[in-house]
């Protein structure tokens, strides 16, 4: 079966923060979408949190910054002090085939589904020439003439990552 959108029942996410810097995204979110909600507990051991154009530091015991709420569609740096930490949470919102509107240049976005998906088959193949290259936390891949090359093959769930389109 493959599920186009869960509204009205929950749906759970949990993501494992290691020590140091995760470049992570949500498939769901719960309602309230806050920084705080969110990280809650973890508020401090999580110290900052940036998306493409805006960040938030955990600082004095509050959240500052531009960033006030995740979203869907974006992703996530979170920096983590000692320990690693879960976030876990649910939310009624997913949607695998939601729709990134892209920018030229490099646009910092989510995988919007549960599991895995290859690269090549996961974007349209009408815009797929469009795509220079993907860069995810510790791999890559670049479009050639030839296909995709680089140790990224797939786009993955709880996963950010830089998408680099020529217009």
């Amino acid at each position: 079966f493959f599920v186009d959108t869960v509204e009205g029942q929950s749906l759970e996410y949990e993501l494992v923060l290691d020590v140091s810097v995760n470049l992570v995204s949500f498939y769901t979110l719960p309602e309230d979408r806050s920084i705080e909600n969110i990280v809650g507990e973890h508020s401090g051991n999580i110290y900052a949190t940036m998306t493409e154009g805006m960040a938030a530091a955990y600082l004095a015991g509050e959240w500052v910054g531009m960033l006030t709420e995740f979203e869907l569609e974006r992703g996530y740096w979170m920096l983590v002090n000692d320990p690693s930490v879960t976030l876990s949470g649910t939310g009624t919102n997913y949607d695998p085939g939601r729709v990134y509107d892209l920018h030229y240049g490099d646009n910092l976005i989510s995988y919007s589904s549960m599991g895995s998906a290859d690269i090549a088959s996961s974007i349209p193949d009408d815009v797929e020439d469009l795509f220079l290259g993907i860069l995810s936390e510790g791999s890559a891949a670049f479009n050639t003439e030839s296909g995709w090359i680089g140790s990224l093959t797939s786009f993955d769930e709880g996963t950010g990552f830089w998408v680099v389109v020529s217009e």
